[in-house]
């Protein structure tokens, strides 16, 4: 069996969907969260899902904390609070496993 499906809509770039997800974490759940490597997906509605990095100026890349969807209409971040407290709950739990 095949199924194709033509799917026609406007959506905002990845670079932007990026930096909407880091606008949103910055002010919503810490200040040393970026979003990378956004990938469109289709579902109910069409989303840039943005993972999620805790950094740290020493040592850079810390680790992932999971993703964060953004409206690919729209540019919207689809988040409420329960993400931002389980992104938050994530960086502790990175950042202690980083220390040793």
């Amino acid at each position: 069996m095949s199924v194709v499906v033509h799917i026609a809509t406007e959506v905002i770039a990845p670079e932007v969907a990026r930096r909407k997800a880091n606008g949103w974490l910055l002010d919503q759940v810490g200040n040393l969260l970026i979003g990378q490597n956004p990938e469109l997906v289709a579902g109910d509605a069409m989303v840039w899902r943005v993972t999620v990095v805790l950094t740290s100026p020493a040592r850079g890349h810390v680790g992932t904390l999971g993703t964060v969807d953004v409206d690919a209409a729209t540019g919207d971040v689809l988040a409420d609070e329960a993400v931002i407290l389980a992104l938050q709950k994530q960086a502790r739990y990175v950042s202690k496993l980083a220390q040793g």
